[in-house]
């Protein structure tokens, strides 16, 4: 008599599970498989719309420019918000009036192309946080004049992130840097050094595409953090 009679478990069953389950990790072997080559081009994709988005300069880059993005990569188009005849919004935005100096006008009344690129299939399997680049590009009378950058990681309060704003340029650099495990927020205006600029969009990619995804913002971008102390940066709390 086997140890599957004894115990009551029939026979078929027994044999039924010795089938399936090698079944089930072959399976699952073959979606990963799937997954990590679709984060891999999704990693692939986000660093190449980076290096041709950190090309337009903000406050000179124009409407056209950011139409190829968006046609090139795929974006989500916010108009103007006093372009939007309905419905109307809860507080009306009036036009903006011709003497609106750039910095105000792209603060009410920009319209706003907004990409995003994440790693789903990993994340849907439970093998890694979910991962994502958001970029949102402010055009006011068809000029680029402040563009946002965003990458992240995990959902809800498990999130970690990194989040980039560049101001309507300055004579003056100002740089701003509040750095904390979950979220990292750095915001500037003015002109960068060359290694700056190069160290500040260093993003670890490779989130997008690591089997347990990144947990700090740390991992999201190391460079920030190997800042603190340099001279002309402002570390709030630091």
């Amino acid at each position: 008599m086997t140890f599957a009679m004894r115990g009551g478990l029939p026979y078929r069953v027994v044999l039924w599970s010795l089938a399936v389950l090698p079944a089930l990790a072959g399976l699952f072997v073959v979606l990963r498989w799937i997954a990590l080559r679709e984060a891999r081009k999704t990693q692939a994709r986000a660093e190449l719309f980076i290096s041709r988005v950190l090309k337009l300069e903000v406050g000179r880059a124009t409407r056209s420019q950011v139409d190829q993005l968006a046609e090139e990569f795929g974006a989500e188009h916010d108009p103007s918000p006093w372009l939007v005849a309905s419905p109307p919004p809860a507080y009306p935005v009036p036009p903006p009036t011709a003497r609106a100096g750039m910095v105000d006008g792209c603060m009410g009344y920009s319209e706003v192309f907004r990409f995003r690129f994440r790693n789903s299939p990993l994340h849907y399997l439970g093998l890694a946080p979910l991962s994502g680049l958001g970029v949102g590009l402010s055009l006011y009378r068809g000029i680029l004049c402040d563009r946002g950058i965003s990458v992240g990681s995990g959902t809800g309060r498990r999130t970690v992130a990194i989040s980039i704003h560049e101001n309507w340029p300055s004579d003056v650099l100002w740089f701003s840097a509040d750095l904390a495990p979950s979220v990292t927020y750095i915001d500037f205006m003015g002109p960068l050094p060359d290694d700056v600029r190069r160290g500040l969009y260093s993003f670890n990619f490779d989130c997008f595409s690591r089997i347990g995804g990144c947990r700090r913002s740390e991992e999201l971008l190391p460079w920030i953090w190997a800042q603190r102390g340099r001279r002309g940066f402002h570390f709030p709390g630091r």
